[in-house]
C-alpha cells in the first residue's frame, strides 16, 4: 500500500511494521516498491535480521528519540 500511495500522490508512502513475524512480507512489500521504483519509508523495529532486506533498501538508519528528527528530515 506504502508504493500505491507514493505512486498516486507522488510523495514517499510510509509502512510501519515489525519484523517479529518474520521479513517475508517486508522483503514482498520492499522488493515490490524497488522493482517500481515508488518512494516507500519503512520503519520497523529493527530486529536483529534487518540486514535481510539490505538487497531491497537504500538506506538504513538508527533512530532514537535525539536523532529522530534528523532521520526524518533526511529519508
Amino acid at each position: 500500500m506504502a508504493a500505491v500511495t507514493a505512486e498516486l500522490i507522488d510523495a514517499p508512502g510510509v509502512a510501519l511494521v515489525s519484523l517479529a513475524d518474520g521479513l517475508a512480507p517486508v522483503v514482498d512489500g520492499a522488493a515490490h516498491a524497488t522493482r517500481d521504483r515508488a518512494a516507500v519509508i519503512v520503519i520497523s523495529d529493527g530486529a536483529a535480521d534487518s540486514r535481510l532486506l539490505e538487497p531491497v533498501v537504500k538506506a538504513g538508519a538508527v533512530a532514537d528519540g535525539s536523532s529522530a528528527g534528523h532521520w526524518i528530515a533526511h529519508a
